[in-house]
């Protein structure tokens, strides 16, 4: 990734490392664990680096469209997308806006670190991160950790009773 690190999250999943991949990798289960995609629009590719896609989105009350392009696919261990267009504003605000899901082994199923990537584009940017922008993001890629836990050991069937 070609942003500055901003968030990084971290979550322990009750699920085997390719059950969670399996989730990740497959776009059309985007909508169903992933708290701000209301849809997704298109996917242009079979999957892997280069793949795109485009999500309707609903950031915090904010809806538009995304257009995300894969630029790290490692089945099993990681994926990584940066966003190549949206109707949103991100774009004007900031440059090399981008995220990782890695996966690794954990104590009891697999952990899920999440990492987003971006740097301001001006002053003005500079400061809205440093006043909300990095906080919005923050929630946001908890309630995606969130989502994709929830999702996956529901599907995995080991979610808690």
């Amino acid at each position: 990734m070609n942003g500055k690190q901003q968030v990084s999250h971290t979550r322990e999943i009750a699920a085997t490392r390719s059950a969670v991949w399996a989730v990740i990798a497959d776009d059309s289960l985007l909508p169903q664990w992933v708290p701000v995609v209301e849809t997704l629009a298109s996917v242009d590719g079979l999957g892997g680096v280069g793949t795109s896609r485009t999500c309707r989105v609903d950031f915090h009350g904010r809806t538009g469209t995304m257009t995300e392009r894969c630029v790290d696919f490692d089945p099993q261990r990681r994926a990584g997308y940066v966003v190549v267009d949206d109707s949103l504003g991100f774009s004007r605000l900031l440059r090399d806006y981008g995220f990782t899901m890695t996966l690794d082994d954990g104590p009891v199923g697999c952990s899920l670190r999440i990492d987003t990537y971006y740097t301001p584009r001006s002053l003005v940017a500079h400061l809205m991160n440093r006043v909300f922008l990095r906080r919005q993001m923050r929630k946001t890629v908890r309630r995606i950790a969130d989502g994709l836990k929830t999702f996956s050991e529901q599907k995995a069937g080991s979610a808690p009773r």
